[in-house]
């Protein structure tokens, strides 16, 4: 087994082709890092937009400044010790929710993050789901200018893009979204279609910006993929019922699996009443399961992941992970297609933690 600090690339890119194809591993993808809950304070380039109440337009992002952040980063954490299966890729800034101000919503800074405002009345009006020119060209700008910086090296991956429910709620309000499945479903289908449709444009947009690395493309998770590649959220479909998920949201979800090579979703413990219906989707490779802090035990959660693993997805467990729970994980779920990206605690090691789930995995395979 390859010390995952000593991987040359080709060598992570066949771990990854591996993990895509259900493979038999010796241990789970790993990646590590530290915890940090507001992220936004520590970036030079963000914080000086991040004036509670303050509305952000477009020029006020200066993609100057985050490229040169950007460019920073990637220095000070050359020949360091990575930690890390994965492959490092850039991004445009994913503070600003781009789904939703590409459509017309306002953005707007709180203390430590950035939230959109609604820009219809319910149930809102497909032919005014258009895209907003001077945002499209901030996040043109990125692209262009990330791709040309950092080319196959540091490939541009997609940002953090919310997937059709969620902005549709983002775009007139979540509890206008509720009434309006309800009380005018044709006009939500509507707008659901449209969002999705405009989704689908937006991530074709930024992989014509992204270097192909040995013939395939780096997904946002940092795996390199054999395909194109595509990643999403639908943290609201914890509002709607399985039924409203499956006759509304998964038929896009289809098709927009059906786009790209290598789809996966962002889910958490509020959704999973709907996690049938999303396993449903055809072309969804991965999901990814995060747990944060006021979640269920992951003891609880062991049921949904083996669901995931059933169907045939593979699956990424995103969390601050004790020695007990990566054990219990890695006890009860297959080790092909499991990726576990790891949040320590302060004071903790990787190498310890790395330690730890060699020996779970070989006693694993010694039972």
């Amino acid at each position: 087994m390859s010390d995952m600090n000593n991987m040359s690339v080709s060598e992570k890119i066949k771990l990854h082709g591996a993990f895509w194809q259900h493979e038999p591993m010796e241990r789970p993808l790993l990646s590590f890092r530290y915890g940090d809950r507001f992220p936004y304070d520590k970036m030079r380039a963000s914080r000086a937009l991040m004036r509670h109440g303050l509305t952000i337009t477009p020029d006020m992002v200066d993609v100057d400044a985050f490229l040169e952040q950007t460019e920073e980063e990637i220095a000070f954490g050359a020949g360091k010790k990575s930690f890390s299966d994965t492959l490092r890729g850039v991004a445009p800034f994913g503070g600003v929710p781009w789904m939703e101000s590409l459509l017309g919503c306002g953005v707007m800074a709180l203390e430590h993050s950035f939230i959109s405002t609604p820009c219809q009345k319910s149930p809102g009006d497909p032919d005014k789901v258009r895209i907003d020119a001077a945002w499209l060209e901030k996040y043109t700008e990125f692209l262009e200018k990330y791709s040309a910086r950092f080319g196959g090296e540091y490939p541009v991956t997609e940002t953090l893009m919310r997937g059709c429910l969620d902005t549709y709620g983002a775009l007139i309000g979540q509890e206008e979204m509720i009434y309006a499945f309800f009380d005018e479903p044709e006009t939500a289908v509507q707008m659901l279609d449209r969002i999705n449709r405009v989704h689908i444009e937006m991530i074709d947009l930024t992989l014509k910006y992204s270097h192909k690395i040995e013939g395939g493309m780096l997904h946002p998770y940092g795996l390199w993929a054999p395909g194109t590649v595509n990643s999403f959220q639908e943290d609201l479909c914890a509002l709607v019922t399985p039924k409203q998920m499956n006759d509304y949201v998964v038929p896009l979800h289809n098709r927009m699996c059906a786009h790209f090579d290598y789809n996966s979703i962002h889910t958490h413990p509020t959704s999973y009443h709907a996690m049938a219906e999303q396993l449903s989707v055809k072309g969804l490779q991965l999901i990814q399961v995060q747990k944060d802090e006021g979640d269920p035990p992951i003891y609880n959660c062991l049921e949904i992941y083996k669901s995931v693993q059933k169907a045939g997805k593979c699956l990424l467990v995103a969390a601050d992970l004790s020695y007990d729970e990566v054990s219990a994980l890695i006890d009860a779920l297959d080790i092909r297609g499991l990726y576990l990206s790891i949040t320590l605690a302060d004071g903790d090691s990787p190498e310890r933690m790395y330690e730890h789930i060699l020996n779970a995995c070989a006693k694993k395979t010694a039972a």
